[in-house]
């Protein structure tokens, strides 16, 4: 892997690929650019095509820290419809959440030393954080008449 050299003042200069110099310079805002591409857009992609296992949340996660809804309305609208925890079918996080969780508050593991840290909690928190970054009100799970089974989950415990 190559690396780059920064100048005082911020300039990127990148190694050329034909003898290793360091040619030509970038500004900043590529280096910006380059991390919000591949990093945060390609992670969501993979996220979306399945090609990622992750945490349910972590799309929300990602959104979080982009903090654009212009850019992440789609990626959470993919969480409320297309999500998926194993062995569970698709579905949206609003549901998954409750259904994907044994009555003990743990989702459905092959171990007990897996269910540390699982359930719909972590879930709300991940949610919690989306929305204070300035999330969509769309997605509100706190909203009961939008989302009644979380709040009727809730309410129950």
């Amino acid at each position: 892997m190559t690396s780059c050299s920064i100048s005082c003042d911020g300039t990127v200069f990148w190694p050329s690929p034909w003898d290793g110099s360091y040619r030509g310079s970038r500004p900043p805002e590529d280096v910006t650019a380059l991390i919000d591409v591949y990093l945060l857009q390609t992670v969501a992609k993979r996220i979306m095509r399945y090609h990622y296992h992750t945490d349910v949340v972590d799309i929300a996660n990602l959104a979080a820290v982009v903090g654009n809804r212009e850019v992440t309305d789609p990626w959470m609208n993919w969480l409320f419809s297309r999500t998926f925890i194993y062995p569970l079918p698709v579905a949206g996080v609003q549901d998954v959440m409750i259904s994907g969780c044994t009555r003990e508050g743990t989702e459905v593991v092959g171990s007990t030393y897996y269910a540390q840290g699982e359930g719909a909690a972590r879930v709300a928190t991940s949610l919690d954080l989306y929305m204070k970054t300035g999330g969509n009100s769309q997605f509100d799970l706190s909203d009961p008449c939008r989302y009644p089974k979380p709040a009727a989950s809730h309410a129950m415990q």
